[in-house]
């Protein structure tokens, strides 16, 4: 069995499985919509990966939750950029009818939109690609992982998460009774 840092665990093994199947489900539809059919690993550029990488941080966090947020990559996208752009004017009209200052309007706007998966779980999906690259590149003995120097630094990541803020709060010693 394949084993976590910390041992065999079977709900580690569990949400890595959902985790690599939900970043390999994002890959292939992109690749596949982004350079018309399925490519070649030898034939992915950089400038591909990082055009996926960056399309990563686009992707609502609520994606594949049920049928209407089901379908490709760039489906879901589109259908979260569509969704925040009519209630973005939406709440300029209120705004404007109501006098709300800028402000007001730019906090119910933010509380609004769509949440986008967060940078951790886009740094996770970018490893795991990295990972079947990688492998594919060893078992074929030929070529380099075209997501070296892609992925993001750790130093960034943790630079995204502190621009994003706390997004869940721990619970304490009392909360967790």
């Amino acid at each position: 069995g394949v084993r976590s840092g910390f041992g065999t665990n079977k709900s580690w093994l569990d949400e890595s499985r959902r985790g690599f199947d939900a970043m390999g489900k994002l890959a292939t539809t992109w690749f596949e919509e982004h350079m018309n059919g399925m490519p070649r690993i030898r034939d992915l550029t950089r400038a591909d990966l990082e055009m996926f990488r960056d399309d990563l941080s686009r992707v609502p966090a609520k994606w594949g939750s049920g049928p209407a947020w089901s379908g490709s990559m760039h489906q879901i996208i589109a259908l979260a950029d569509e969704h925040d752009e009519r209630t973005q004017l939406r709440l300029e009209q209120e705004g404007w009818t109501n006098r709300w200052d800028a402000d007001r309007l730019e906090q119910a706007i933010a509380g609004a939109q769509i949440a986008r998966i967060a940078p951790g779980t886009q740094y996770k999906h970018q490893c795991y690609l990295k990972g079947v690259l990688q492998l594919i590149v060893n078992r074929s003995g030929a070529g380099r992982n075209a997501m070296d120097g892609v992925i993001w630094k750790k130093s960034y990541l943790k630079k995204l998460q502190a621009e994003r803020g706390a997004t869940r709060t721990a619970l304490g010693p009392e909360g967790r009774a």
